[in-house]
């Protein structure tokens, strides 16, 4: 595949004036995040927009009441987000490629560890990791199987191994939240679900959290004081970095 060898550097080309590389994963300017997330899903061979619109025509959208009984319903369960634009549904590949540089930036040394994200979707942490660090291991939970199997599929096709997605509700009662350095929460579910996740991750010792989503950014602002803010992208409706580590180079 023409471009199989830089994907799995994560490095771009560079220039023909000899500026440094850039990573794959950083913004190009003048481009947005979304947009530069839409041409890396396609160069990594991501099919979303096909299992998002196969998840359309066999459940009712998620902000759309259901109102007859011959009507589709909702995804059983917790929310899965099922109608939302697919742009909308992932956090950008350039954002989670900052706020991983950033808590690099706070290590002395790499070493090895976990990182979860909790409603992983098709897993693009997994990627970003692969290029910042190389050496962890990565664990995406994801509710919904078509979306779980496609991330495990781009695992597998561009060797991966590091990398893992699990096709699990995060809330069933047998289920248990492993150790890990740094966790990614997005909007996963509504609020209580989101509550009840960061409930569990405000009893952690010497942890990230990243967190994107305006209701985890409200509950963190309001009710988590034992997570403390230490980065906030300058992009609106970004991503916030969280640590409930007590060293002093957070304070």
């Amino acid at each position: 595949m023409k471009d199989k060898k830089v994907l799995v550097q994560f490095k771009s080309k560079r220039s023909n004036e000899g500026e440094p590389e850039r990573s794959l994963f950083s913004l190009p300017s003048g481009m947005s995040a979304r947009s530069h997330s839409r041409i890396l899903d396609k160069k990594l061979g991501f099919r979303i927009k096909r299992i998002e619109n196969k998840l359309s025509q066999k459940y009712q959208s998620y902000d759309q009441s259901v109102t007859f009984s011959g009507q589709k319903k909702h995804y059983p369960g917790s929310e899965a987000w099922v109608g939302l634009n697919p742009d909308a549904l992932q956090t950008p590949y350039s954002e989670i490629y900052d706020a991983l540089c950033f808590i690099r930036s706070m290590m002395p040394e790499e070493g090895s560890g976990t990182i979860v994200d909790i409603g992983a979707a098709y897993g693009r942490v997994g990627f970003v990791k692969e290029e910042v660090f190389p050496l962890w291991h990565f664990i995406g939970y994801e509710l919904i199987k078509g979306r779980q199997q496609e991330g495990q599929r781009a695992f597998e096709k561009w060797e991966l191994s590091n990398s893992e997605m699990i096709c699990q509700n995060v809330l069933d009662e047998d289920f248990v939240l492993p150790e890990a350095k740094i966790f990614f929460l997005y909007d996963f579910s509504d609020g209580d679900d989101v509550d009840a996740i960061l409930t569990l991750l405000e009893k952690r010792e010497s942890i990230f959290l990243i967190a994107h989503g305006a209701r985890a950014s409200s509950l963190l602002s309001r009710k988590f004081k034992g997570l403390r803010p230490i980065y906030q992208s300058q992009l609106r409706n970004s991503v916030c970095i969280f640590t409930s580590t007590k060293s002093s180079q957070f304070s």
